[in-house]
């Protein structure tokens, strides 16, 4: 068996050949700056770790399959990249083998799962470790809030299911808040606490956002269509439950 490794600029082709010249399996690893995963990822993955492949493309021939070949190849193909980041998405295009078994193969030779809200399975392959394992974990509550109060703009939101707002590492409330389109989850914004600081050098003051999270420590999305700079969080208990509201009004609201 031949191993070869076809490079161009945007990507790299790799192939396993039978001793007869016959291509067996072949894949192909993208450089990061042409990939579709890098939007869709939105850079969330992709810190200062060094540079990043994408998994664009991976196959054997239907008479070769089930011998090995395939993992022969992409072992070697990762003993070859493994200093990069590999991703991939999981989409199988065989109908005799499954997303599921396609992502346990993946984990065999070392892949982990990417758990965020994305349109299929993505999947890294991080041979030092540069992804910590908390990133590789969105850490999201997503709330639909329900219309309670609405007179000359100004609108109260009952937000269901929450039952903590805090800036992280704290069990402060803060009630003035904004909240900014969240690029990964359209139509979401995520609610920010917003101070007003005074720089000690120029003795003005400028705004500061710091997310706010739940009660396990998930940022917090809002389902509205408009940018907020100037949102309201509001409290009430009754009968031992606390519940929350956010005020907003359309004057405020930042159309982008």
């Amino acid at each position: 068996m031949e191993k070869v490794i076809i490079a161009t600029t945007y990507y790299d082709r790799v192939i396993l050949r039978s001793d007869a010249g016959e291509t067996i399996a072949w894949l192909t690893l993208s450089r990061e700056s042409v990939s579709c995963f890098y939007d869709t990822l939105n850079n969330l993955l992709l810190k200062p770790n060094g540079s990043a492949l994408y998994l664009s493309g991976f196959g054997t021939i239907k008479s070769c399959r089930n011998k090995g070949y395939g993992r022969e190849l992409i072992e070697f193909a990762l003993s070859e990249y493994g200093d990069d980041i590999i991703y991939l998405g999981v989409s199988s295009c065989d109908e005799n083998f499954t997303n599921e078994e396609l992502i346990k193969f993946y984990e065999r030779v070392g892949f982990k799962k990417i758990e965020y809200d994305l349109p299929y399975q993505f999947m890294v392959y991080d041979k030092f470790g540069k992804i910590n394992e908390s990133d590789l974990h969105e850490k999201v509550v997503k709330i639909t809030p329900v219309l309670s109060y609405f007179q000359n703009g100004h609108k109260k939101y009952k937000l269901p299911g929450l039952e903590g707002i805090h800036i992280a590492n704290t069990n402060s409330l803060i009630y003035n808040c904004a909240f900014l389109k969240h690029q990964r989850h359209v139509g979401y914004c995520q609610l920010f606490a917003m101070m007003n600081c005074k720089d000690s050098d120029s003795s003005s003051y400028k705004f500061e956002l710091y997310p706010l999270a739940d009660k396990d420590g998930n940022d917090i999305l809002i389902e509205y269509d408009r940018d907020y700079m100037h949102a309201y969080i509001s409290r009430s208990y009754m009968a031992g439950k606390c519940t929350y509201e956010l005020e907003v009004n359309d004057n405020w609201g930042i159309n982008t």
